[in-house]
């Protein structure tokens, strides 16, 4: 996972779809990932990733009838050949994947 500028957390793809065991192909001429995941239902949003960000767009989008989109990452290039990144939060609120976040607290000192 990395952190953006503005505090976004963003994973490959490919590892949030291997954790959660979603089947998963790669349609190179229409930049989707195709999920196969039928307990879906997308609340994809126009404004989550702009072309803006500087990187190329990829969808990802449930497999079979109209194949929706229910989110948008982007492209960027590794030794490895291009890899597909999508925020965090987005993915788990689209999968209805439940998230907590601990941030660091200062307890009491000791001894003084």
């Amino acid at each position: 996972m990395q952190i953006d500028a503005d505090g976004r957390s963003w994973a490959l793809m490919v590892d949030l779809l291997q954790r959660y065991d979603l089947t998963a192909d790669w349609d190179g001429d229409q930049r989707r990932v195709l999920i196969a995941a039928s307990d879906v239902a997308p609340t994809y949003r126009d404004d989550a990733v702009q072309a803006a960000v500087g990187w190329p767009l990829v969808e990802m989008a449930l497999q079979g009838g109209q194949a929706p989109v229910i989110l948008t990452g982007i492209l960027r290039p590794s030794p490895d050949g291009d890899r597909a990144w999508c925020r965090v939060l987005e993915f788990a609120e689209e999968f209805g994947i439940s998230v907590s976040f601990e941030p660091l607290v200062l307890g009491e000192r000791r001894g003084g």
